[in-house]
C-alpha cells in the first residue's frame, strides 16, 4: 500500500508539472522562452506547496531543506563546477554536435541565453531549484520511503532522463540527476544539491558567455580531465557522509 501511494503521489508531481507546461503554452505565449520557463518552475513550486500544505506537511520539511556540514559546503561548488565543465565540454565535442545536436541544444538553452540575467535568473537560479524540490525533494524522498535510498537516486535521475521524451538527450541528463542525487543523500540536504546544480548551470553559463575563449574546453582531453575530477570529488564526498553518518544510515536513507 505504500508503495503505492508513493507511485500515486510521483504520478501527480509529474502531472502537475506537465499540466502547467501545457497550459503556459497559450497563457504564456507571448513571453519569451526564459521568462515562461521562469514563470512555469515558480507556479509549479506553489502548487506544490500548497499541495504539501493540503497534506499537513512542510514542504522544506519534505525535502529535508536543513543545514550542511562545513566540508559539505565547501565541496559541493567544486562538484558543480567539474559537472559544468563536463556537461559543457561533451556537448561541444564534434561527434556529438553532429551526431546528437539535442544535447548541445539543452545545453545551450542551460547557458547560452542571450540575456545574462534572465539565464541567471532562469535556468541557473529559479530551474535549478525547480529540479532540486522535485526530483531530489520530493520523488526522491517518496521513492526511499519504501526502498533503499540508493533505488530511489536511481529512480529519480531515470525520471528526470524519461520528461525528456528523447532516449540520447534523456540518458545524458539522467547522469546528471544522478549526480545530484548522490550528492543529495550524502549530505541529507537540499541545500547541498541545490549549491552543486547552481554552480554546475553557472560554470556553463561562464563558459557560453566567454565565447571564442571557451572552444579550449571542447576538447576531449578537457573532458577527460573534468570528469576524472568530478569523480574524485564525488568519491571524498561520498567518504566524508560514509565517516559521519554511518553505513547503516547510507543504506537506508534516514538519518541516525
Amino acid at each position: 500500500m505504500k508503495i503505492v501511494r508513493a507511485i500515486g503521489f510521483i504520478v501527480l508531481y509529474l502531472a502537475i508539472y506537465v499540466a502547467v507546461q501545457l497550459v503556459s503554452q497559450s497563457v504564456l505565449s507571448q513571453l519569451s522562452l526564459q521568462l515562461s520557463f521562469i514563470v512555469n518552475n515558480i507556479c509549479t513550486l506553489a502548487i506544490y506547496a500548497l499541495l504539501m500544505k493540503a497534506r499537513k506537511r512542510s514542504l522544506p520539511i519534505f525535502c529535508r531543506v536543513k543545514a550542511i556540514s562545513t566540508k559539505a559546503l565547501l565541496i559541493a561548488p567544486l562538484i558543480g563546477i567539474a559537472l559544468g565543465t563536463v556537461i559543457y565540454s561533451v556537448a561541444n565535442l564534434p561527434v556529438i554536435r553532429e551526431d546528437w545536436p539535442q544535447i548541445y541544444n539543452l545545453v545551450e538553452f542551460v547557458g547560452g541565453g542571450s540575456s545574462i540575467a534572465l539565464t541567471l535568473l532562469g535556468t541557473v537560479l529559479v530551474g535549478s531549484l525547480f529540479e532540486e524540490v522535485l526530483f531530489r525533494g520530493l520523488i526522491l524522498n517518496e521513492v526511499r520511503a519504501v526502498s533503499p535510498v540508493y533505488v530511489a537516486v536511481l529512480v529519480q535521475a531515470v525520471l528526470f532522463g524519461v520528461i525528456l521524451m528523447d532516449p540520447i538527450l534523456g540518458g545524458f541528463a539522467a547522469l546528471g540527476a544522478l549526480v545530484y542525487g548522490l550528492v543529495y543523500w550524502a549530505s541529507d540536504s537540499l541545500w547541498a544539491s541545490l549549491i552543486t546544480h547552481v554552480f554546475s548551470s553557472g560554470t556553463v553559463m561562464v563558459w557560453f558567455q566567454m565565447g571564442d575563449l571557451s572552444t579550449a574546453v571542447s576538447s576531449s582531453a578537457v573532458f577527460w580531465t573534468s570528469l576524472s575530477v568530478l569523480l574524485v570529488l564525488l568519491a571524498v564526498h561520498l567518504q566524508f557522509v560514509a565517516r559521519g553518518r554511518g553505513a547503516a544510515s547510507l543504506a537506508s536513507g534516514v538519518s541516525p
